[in-house]
């Protein structure tokens, strides 16, 4: 299983995003709060101090809220790496700088509608 994730500025610009192989779990929402956690433990080490986490997976929503709590919003761009990762038979993990540049057009596109709904979907975590 791999998965990805994204931090963004309140601009919706990336500030650094990552991308990890899991080995193999027993059931998908084991491998989906596996993923979770990894991704609040990286950012914890990068000093992000504020986050809003968006989940992709209705399934990792539905284990954490009652369905009804949160908006049922995708995070495409999170999705779209963690798809290249698993299909392009990559498995060395990685922490970059700012977004995959083979997704900019799109990452920029998802900040104008971000900035014109005035924030970004999600929870915030403190």
């Amino acid at each position: 299983m791999g998965s990805a994730w994204l931090a963004r500025d309140s601009h919706g610009i990336p500030l650094f995003h990552s991308r990890r192989a899991f080995a193999p779990v027993d059931t998908l929402v084991e491998a989906e709060l596996r993923s979770l956690k990894w991704a609040v433990e990286a950012l914890h080490d990068l000093r992000v101090k504020r986050v809003i986490v968006e989940i992709s997976s209705p399934t990792l929503e539905e284990a954490i809220f009652s369905p009804h709590r949160l908006p049922k919003d995708v995070n495409i761009i999170a999705t779209e790496i963690a798809t290249s990762f698993t299909m392009g038979h990559r498995y060395q993990s990685y922490v970059a700088k700012g977004g995959p540049s083979w997704l900019s057009s799109h990452i920029r596109a998802q900040a104008v509608e971000a900035m014109t709904c005035f924030s970004l979907p999600g929870l915030l975590v403190y």
